[in-house]
This record gives C-alpha cells, structure tokens and sequence, in this order.
C-alpha cells in the first residue's frame, strides 16, 4: 500500500510539475551554435538544462521554426543534455522539451543557427556521372561535385529512365561502390539537392555487371559441378593462422562471423562461386558455420543450387576445430534448401573478389 502511494504521489507531482502555472519551470534553457565553417558544413552544438524529474528529452530539428522535418530525437537523461552534430551550409530551427513517462513538457522557444552563412537559393547544376565493374558484381560510380548540394541521391535500376533503388549520400562524397550481386545490364544516377528544396539530376548512365575474378565454367545443362577437392585445406589454413577467429565463432555467445567470412574470402580468392548461406532457405538468417557452393548455372546471389559445407566442428562447444562437412544430404532429407548470398559479407566490409 505505502508503495502505491509513493508511486501515486509521484505521477501526482509530475502531473502538477508538468501542466499549469508551474510549467515554466519546465522548459529547458536551450543554446545552439555553429563551429567554423568547412566550405560544405559545421559542426553544431546543442545544449540545453537539465529538467528535475525528466526521464529525458525530445529534440527537434528542422528548416523552418516548430517544424520537425529534419530529425526528432528522443534522448534519455542518462545521455546528457549536449548533442554534436555535423550539418551542411544552411539555417536550422531547434528546439527541446522534456519528458517524464506519458507526461510531456513544453517545448523551449525554437533556436535558429545558421551554418556556412545565409544560404544562397538559386539552380543547380547537374552532377556528371561515371561507372563501372571495378569488381566482382560491384559498380563503383563517381560524379563531379556540385556546389550549393547538401546532399545527394544515387539511384540505381535494371531500366532507363526508373529507379528501383535510391540511397542517400552526404554532401561530401562523390564516389561510392555498391555491391549489386547479379549480372546484367543496369543504370544509375545521382541527384543534387539544395537546402532550399531545389534538385538537378544526372542523365541515367548505363553500366553492366560481370563476374570479375576465377570462376569455373557453368556446367554442362542439366549437369551440377563438383564439390572443388581444395576446401577442406583451405578451411585448415584459415584456422591455423586465425585460431582466436575460429574460438571467437559462435555469435549466440558473444562471437562474431569473422572466421566465416576469412574462410569465404580465402575461397574466393580461387572461384567466385563462392558464398554464404540463408538458413533454410530464409533471407536474412544467416548460418554461423555454413559456406555454398553454386553448382549451376546462373546468378550466384539467391540461387537454391549449392552444396551446404559445414566448416567448424563442435560450433558453440568448447573446442571448436576447423571441418569440412557435407550437409547437402543431409539438409534435402529434411526437407530443407540452402540459399546462396554474400549479402552479409559484403556488409562487414570484406571484399567481394576475394583477390583484393
């Protein structure tokens, strides 16, 4: 009962700290500024009071005073009440409030800050783009600089003139590399954005991905290619020379893939038919101890053909060792499918020809 009470009066005081007369002494002293300017950017600094009581805050950001169309950000008391961040040329609208559970404060007055001067609004120029196969099923795409830009949009798709994938860039960089996974014929471009909402837009490039590096020959239709004789050596060597990798493996206590990954790597070096595995058969959960092989033709990534290689013994034991397993049978007696991808891979920054 005593704990009920005390509870009770606690949302009580909140309640009364956060409504009414008393609400003023809920608002957060905000200060925001500007470090010096860089020619696309500066850093800025938010800080504001602590609030007795606050479990935390929300921080808003935006182009024009009590919008949030840049960023809401909710930040536990425990964090502090400073914030760091980096933002392009332009002029931005803060502002903070606190929170307790349910209950919310009144927002500070909005901060307005201006980085890199009073920002100019006037037209773009449209980027030039360039791109190519540097690697394997991996375009590398470059294009000029574009003044007033805060950023960029780089957009790719298998047809002119659409985009079925777009991925935002800050605005220095003009280069980025990006993991396709499939053969074929593509196109890209990258779109300049303004802080004052105007765009200017690349022609659509044309570009074409091919398996760069070894790779055996499809087989013969209807034929599947053997399991390569060389895997099993090639695992041993990984774990001799990367023993804290392999005791490191399992992920459901704490490891990582690395050993995986080395071990992939290692194989690629000699055929790009190469891979991982998505468990059963489902994107997205990966197998901690699998390596694929496509014994088809085809594309590599998400193709059902591959030979299931189980690589550690004792996986998640005490003593895991270095093993070079068939599971195939084994997986298609239960029903089970291997899928290929080296989505994860890439994503942990290794590279997709292994010779680099």
């Amino acid at each position: 009962m005593t704990r009920l009470k005390t509870t009770a009066m606690a949302a009580l005081a909140l309640a009364i700290m956060f409504a009414g007369p008393a609400a003023a002494q809920t608002v957060p002293t905000l200060a925001v500024s500007a470090g010096a300017p860089t020619g696309v950017g500066a850093t800025v600094t938010i800080q504001w009071s602590s609030l007795p009581g606050a479990q935390g805050y929300t921080l808003e950001a935006g182009t024009s005073p009590g919008v949030a169309n840049i960023a809401t950000v909710n930040l536990l008391a425990s964090m502090g009440t400073r914030v760091v961040v980096f933002a392009p040329n332009g002029t931005y609208y803060v502002r903070v409030r606190g929170f307790a559970g349910a209950l919310v404060g009144e927002f500070s007055p909005v901060h307005a800050v201006t980085v890199g001067g009073p920002v100019t609004c006037g037209p773009l120029a449209a980027p030039a783009v360039a791109a190519s196969n540097s690697s394997y099923l991996t375009v590398k795409v470059d294009w000029t600089p574009v003044a007033g830009a805060i950023g960029y949009m780089v957009e790719y798709s298998r047809f002119n003139h659409i985009t079925e994938l777009a991925e935002p860039v800050g605005p220095v960089t003009n280069s980025v590399t990006k993991y396709a996974g499939f053969p074929g014929n593509f196109y890209v471009r990258v779109v300049a954005h303004s802080a004052c909402g105007e765009v200017a837009a690349s022609a659509y490039v044309p570009f074409e991905l091919t398996n760069i590096g070894p790779r055996t020959p499809d087989p013969s239709p209807g034929q599947r290619l053997p399991i390569p004789a060389y895997g099993e050596a090639v695992v041993e060597a990984v774990a001799a020379r990367f023993p804290g990798d392999l005791h490191n493996s399992c992920a459901e206590h704490g490891g990582n893939n690395v050993f995986m990954f080395r071990v992939v790597q290692a194989l690629r070096q000699r055929d790009s038919r190469w891979g991982l595995n998505w468990k059963r058969g489902n994107r997205g959960d990966l197998s901690q101890d699998i390596v694929t092989y496509n014994y088809g033709p085809g594309s590599d990534e998400d193709t059902r053909n591959v030979y299931i290689i189980d690589i550690v013994s004792q996986h998640c034991g005490n003593r895991p060792g270095p093993a070079w397993i068939d599971q195939t049978p084994a997986t298609i007696a239960g029903g089970g499918i291997g899928r290929w991808t080296l989505q994860p891979y890439v994503r942990a920054g290794f590279p997709p020809d292994g010779r680099q």
